[in-house]
């Protein structure tokens, strides 16, 4: 259920990514559980983008409906995206974006010699 939300709100993102002006800096504190540096990894700079009560009611609706009862456990953000949310902001840490430019960098998590 949880895999399925984060595939949503991914999809979400990345439609909303193209269309909207924002900011990233780019941070290197982000590590692989051996403790490789994350390259192309980056933190919102600029404001982040909010949906409408009504839009996130329409949302939370079509989800529940469309994937089997899964539930939006938080407004869609440019803050991070799939990859940080699974390896990064899941373990405690902030909200990232991995990958921003390469759409290989995540394969880090599975070359740095252990399976996560």
């Amino acid at each position: 259920m949880k895999r399925i939300i984060i595939i949503t709100l991914a999809i979400i993102l990345s439609v909303y990514k193209s269309g909207i002006a924002q900011t990233y800096i780019q941070v290197f504190n982000v590590k692989t559980p051996n403790n490789s540096t994350v390259q192309d990894t980056y933190s919102l700079s600029s404001s982040d983008f909010s949906f409408t009560q009504t839009q996130l009611e329409a949302l939370e609706e079509e989800i529940y409906w469309n994937y089997n009862g899964a539930r939006l456990l938080e407004a869609p953000s440019l803050k991070y995206n799939c990859h940080g949310y699974a390896w990064h902001v899941s373990e405690g840490g902030e909200k990232v974006w991995i990958g921003y430019d390469y759409v290989t960098t995540e394969d880090i998590y599975w070359t740095d010699g252990k399976l996560y």
